[in-house]
């Protein structure tokens, strides 16, 4: 059985930085010369984002209210107990897990606690290390960067 190691999300893409020649060419050995990459290519290089950050939609289902997280029905607007999975800076991670199921699966939210804003992700567990991304994006928030500017 093989073991796959993630590497941190700050040496994610050394190997290519560290391969560029005059600042943004490549080798490509299927045509055999050098591919110029584009300046957007090259930042996304430099700071990666988590993996996590892919694929996130803003949910209007729940709802984060007076410090609670929660959700809304026709009946009015419900909140539990349930406490945050990680605090990253402003932001809150929660994840509800389904690892029972036949197909081991969570849902992850993220809520932007300054604007109440919450951002869903479905994620289907595999052989990746799951801790290890949540922990990855919590240290990219922790750095100061945000979903505001972010693709959705």
């Amino acid at each position: 059985m093989k073991i796959y190691i993630k590497s941190s999300l700050k040496d994610k893409n050394k190997h290519l930085l560290d391969s560029l020649v005059d600042g943004n060419k490549l080798w490509n050995p299927l045509t055999g010369e050098y591919s110029e990459i584009s300046e957007e290519t090259l930042e996304d290089w430099r700071n990666p984002k988590p993996d996590l950050i892919k694929g996130l939609k803003v949910n209007t289902y729940h709802i984060y209210k007076d410090g609670k997280f929660g959700w809304k029905s026709v009946n009015g607007e419900h909140f539990d107990n349930q406490r945050p999975y990680r605090n990253a800076g402003r932001y809150k991670i929660y994840i509800d897990s389904f690892g029972g199921a036949q197909l081991p699966q969570s849902h992850l939210y993220i809520v932007d606690t300054e604007t109440g804003t919450v951002y869903e992700k479905n994620i289907i567990h595999d052989t990746g290390d799951f801790r290890r991304d949540i922990s990855e994006l919590v240290e990219w928030f922790k750095e100061g960067n945000t979903l505001d500017n972010i693709d959705l």
